[in-house]
Parts: C-alpha cells; structure tokens; sequence
C-alpha cells in the first residue's frame, strides 16, 4: 500500500471524495470559512461552494501559508484536512468564544 501526503492545493481539492447525498463532499463545505453564508447547504450549486471553497484557499495560503493535507492511497484520494487560525476560519472563533 501506498500512501502519499501532499500539501492542499487548489488543483487537488477538486480529487477530495464525493458521494451522492448531500452535502456531496466536504469540498463543497463552506460552514467554517464562511459562516454568514451558509444558511442552507442544500440549496447551493456545488460549483458555486467549490468556487468559495477554492477563493478561501488562495487567501489563506496568501496571508497565513499551507492550509490543508490530502492523503492519497495507492493514488487514490482518501481524505484531506484542512487548517488556519480562527481568524481564517471565523466559525472557529465563534466557537472558541463559546467555549470560554
């Protein structure tokens, strides 16, 4: 078995799994990054999520620098994760406020 991990970029978050239920995949899952937008989930397109998904990417390896892991196995996607302070994840911060 082979297993490789590779920094989250832009090009390869479009390989994260999907299955056929909503929400499809966490890739098209904006409930940290954007918060005040994400009201209803399901009645979004998936490509206009990815294309948040992916603007947040950009932004944060521009200010804060690799946000993300994607594991392959056997060259296959089996996951990714991402990161950044709560600052760049503002749900993060609320819920770290709610916390304290």
């Amino acid at each position: 078995m082979k297993i490789e991990v590779v920094n989250l970029t832009e090009e390869n978050l479009r390989d994260a799994l999907e299955w056929e239920s909503h929400p499809f995949s966490c890739k098209y899952c904006i409930y940290w990054e954007f918060p005040e937008e994400c009201i209803d989930p399901a009645m979004e397109r998936k490509e206009d999520r990815i294309q948040k998904k992916l603007k947040w990417l950009r932004s944060t390896r521009k200010d804060f620098s690799n946000c993300g892991k994607m594991i392959y196995v056997n060259g296959k996607p089996a996951g990714y994760a991402q990161y950044a302070p709560p600052g760049l994840l503002p749900r993060s911060a609320l819920s770290l406020r709610i916390i304290k």
